[in-house]
């Protein structure tokens, strides 16, 4: 059960499990790990280190529902509601899922791409 549960190794795992060939990277950035990861893929795509990569992130806490306590000048939205880019915004709220992406291409498509594809 520990080893299953272990997130240092998540890459890994998932690539050992759908026998995917290649590197398997674990990255963690606190609130911007996803967003890291799809990054890295498309960073490893555009310098030619990979033909296809798969990235993704997952967050799941315990207790699903929870509260918390706002505190003037924290992190944690005053009224519940997460407003990105919002003057209004008082701050962020705390979730759980899983998301995904996977690319065999970030580059911007050549004209001479654009005008085969019609």
């Amino acid at each position: 059960m520990l080893l299953g549960a272990g997130h240092d190794f998540l890459a890994t795992r998932v690539s050992y499990k759908l026998d995917l060939k290649g590197p398997s990277v674990t990255v963690q950035s606190a609130c911007s790990t996803s967003l890291l990861a799809v990054a890295q893929a498309c960073q490893s795509l555009l310098l030619y280190q990979s033909d296809m990569a798969l990235a993704g992130g997952v967050s799941v806490t315990f207790p699903q529902k929870r509260g918390y306590q706002h505190l003037e000048g924290g992190m944690v939205a005053a009224d519940g509601t997460c407003r990105p880019f919002d003057a209004k915004a008082t701050g962020t709220i705390f979730g759980s899922g899983p998301a995904s992406c996977c690319s065999s291409d970030c580059r911007m498509p050549s004209m001479t791409e654009i005008t085969s594809m019609r």
